[in-house]
């Protein structure tokens, strides 16, 4: 009851097989693209081919280095005016309390004098 290929029909006693066969030869024409696979025949390109692919990389990489340093400048910049603003802000908090026990001082002479 079984076909060539080794597949049980139930409707008939040989089986169609050219679907697996198909299916087999696609899959041997597929593999045959992978890098490394036996079936390729391409020729490999040179080194030399891929220097331009270097030079545009290596300009890429150079760039946002560049970039990189340049943002990290402008954040320490950021940072420097930041520091100093929080110091400038604490000066002026330690003034008005200054001022105020200067005040608070000078009100106390004149009620003692009085």
């Amino acid at each position: 009851m079984g076909g060539s290929c080794g597949v049980v029909s139930i409707h008939s006693e040989e089986s169609d097989c050219s679907g697996k066969e198909q299916s087999r030869e696609k899959k041997d024409k597929d593999t045959s693209s992978y890098p490394g696979s036996f079936h390729n025949t391409e020729v490999v390109q040179s080194p030399l081919h891929f220097q331009g692919d270097f030079t545009i990389i290596t300009k890429i990489t150079t760039a946002q280095y560049f970039l990189s340093m340049r943002l990290h400048k402008n954040a320490q910049a950021h940072t420097q005016e930041s520091s100093n603003a929080q110091a400038l802000s604490k000066r002026l908090l330690m003034l008005k309390h200054a001022g105020k026990r200067l005040l608070i001082k000078q009100q106390y002479r004149e009620l003692s004098l009085n």
